[in-house]
């Protein structure tokens, strides 16, 4: 099995901030919801056919677990997700409901998706998601893909319409929760708690994107070389070994300031913290 696999992405800190996060435009973003330890949750899953479906614990030789999660993968299939338990409903008719979630894919019922660019790894997925939900078998948790976001338009996803506090069933204290919607009516919409942002890299090392103001657009820049592009040739994809081996964690701990209206903790990466190093990087 490959090495990286066994590495998890490394957290997104104040003091290595400027290191790992040289453009905007370089990465993508999923909000996750499992713990900053919880490998059994956020994994990568092997699935054999039916019920035949494995989590990768990363140590040793023997390493593939059976997940015990009622989850179905056709045969050849391996992907990057985690299992989230989603809520829907208000006060006491709250309901809640386990479900997994693509972060990213390798390979698709046989379909090697590797080498494609992150945004066209995420139009294959979230086909296949919706290809192998079953209506006919509640038993079974629903498998979906996470939304994509573009790191340039924090500000923009991470907003009060979609990240505010809710007073969750059996908590007397309101959680901070991400709506997400499906479709066009209520029914359609749910929500988690999210622990973090998990950035993925989208441009391979040592390409960088960049913005052209002289051009209005966005260019590719070989930090080596120093040879610009604004074509997107096969050279500046990060294949998903390099999304996944330079991505980066912003974990939500206790006192993160993540809205607006939260109050930032001195030593601690803050949402005003990334905003900032983000608006003098372009």
């Amino acid at each position: 099995m490959m090495k990286y696999m066994s590495r998890a992405p490394e957290d997104l800190t104040v003091a290595n901030l400027l290191e790992k996060l040289r453009s905007a435009y370089d990465f993508r973003c999923v909000l996750l919801a499992s713990t900053r330890d919880g490998r059994k949750d956020r994994a990568f899953y092997l699935g054999l056919g039916g019920r035949n479906v494995f989590r990768w614990e990363g140590r040793g030789y023997s390493s593939w677990m059976r997940v015990d999660t009622r989850l179905e993968l056709p045969p050849d299939t391996l992907v990057y997700a985690e299992i989230v338990t989603e809520h829907r409903g208000e006060h006491k008719a709250q309901r809640k409901l386990t479900t997994l979630h693509f972060i990213d894919g390798l390979i698709l019922n046989g379909k090697d998706i590797r080498n494609l660019h992150i945004v066209e790894r995420h139009t294959y997925l979230k086909k296949f998601a919706l290809a192998l939900n079953k209506t006919s078998r509640p038993d079974l948790a629903p498998i979906r893909c996470k939304q994509l976001y573009k790191l340039e338009t924090l500000e923009e996803f991470l907003s009060p319409q979609r990240l505010h506090h809710r007073l969750m069933k059996g908590s007397p204290v309101p959680k901070r929760v991400f709506t997400e919607v499906e479709g066009d009516t209520d029914r359609d919409t749910f929500y988690t708690v999210p622990t973090g942002l998990l950035l993925l890299k989208a441009t391979k090392e040592p390409w960088m994107m960049a913005f052209s103001k002289s051009q209005n657009r966005k260019y590719w820049y070989n930090t080596l070389t120093r040879q610009s592009t604004f074509e997107c040739q096969q050279d500046v994809i990060a294949p998903f070994k390099s999304s996944y081996s330079g991505g980066v964690v912003w974990w939500w701990d206790s006192g993160v300031q993540v809205l607006d209206s939260d109050e930032p903790t001195k030593g601690k990466l803050n949402r005003n913290d990334i905003i900032s190093h983000l608006a003098a990087h372009r």
